[in-house]
């Protein structure tokens, strides 16, 4: 509508009149397969639309937990570590690696998360085979060799940072970060 046409309207006449003008639309119901559906475009886009339905792809799953093997060059075997199948048995692990700090400039406060220890904690939380967990296959052995039974501190005894770090990364590219890795790498 143009300004002209409200001239002798008051504010809320001319808002009414505007608001009416707008919703004035011929809806059209009819299928025009000669332009792509946008919604396409959006699900090719994003690797969807091949063919499987979310839903049912969903429903067919088996609910298998992931498993994979890391090799450990070192010491020349591999271990065997899941995906993350228990997203608030992992937000608690991220909460005890969480702690409240005071920022230097400005003051107030905010959470950092240390990387290190979560790392360490995914590790024991997350690897099947050696067991860093009391009551897991050769959590004994591995107490006895490296000297406690504390299960973060034997991770921390028995694996070099870096394949401390390849196991974590591998449970979360199993568990479906690999896209947040990647991103993270560049």
């Amino acid at each position: 509508m143009d300004d002209e046409n409200y001239e002798g309207m008051t504010v809320t006449e001319a808002v009414k009149a505007e608001t009416e003008a707008e919703t004035e639309v011929d809806i059209d119901i009819g299928v025009d397969d000669s332009e792509p559906d946008p919604l396409d475009e959006v699900l090719a886009a994003i690797g969807a639309g091949d063919g499987m339905d979310p839903l049912q792809a969903l429903l067919d799953a088996p609910r298998v937990v992931d498993t994979a093997l890391v090799r450990i060059k070192r010491l020349d075997t591999s271990f065997t570590v899941q995906a993350i199948d228990d997203d608030r048995k992992y937000d608690k692990l991220v909460e005890r690696c969480t702690r409240i700090v005071r920022n230097r400039r400005g003051g107030g406060r905010s959470r950092e998360v240390d990387g290190r220890r979560l790392a360490k904690l995914t590790v024991v939380e997350y690897t099947l085979s050696p067991g860093f967990r009391p009551g897991m296959a050769g959590f004994d052995q591995l107490v006895e060799r490296y000297g406690t039974s504390e299960p973060e501190s034997l991770v921390s005894e028995a694996l070099y940072i870096g394949e401390i770090d390849a196991l974590a990364d591998k449970i979360l590219e199993i568990s479906g970060f690999e896209d947040d890795l990647e991103n993270a790498g560049n």
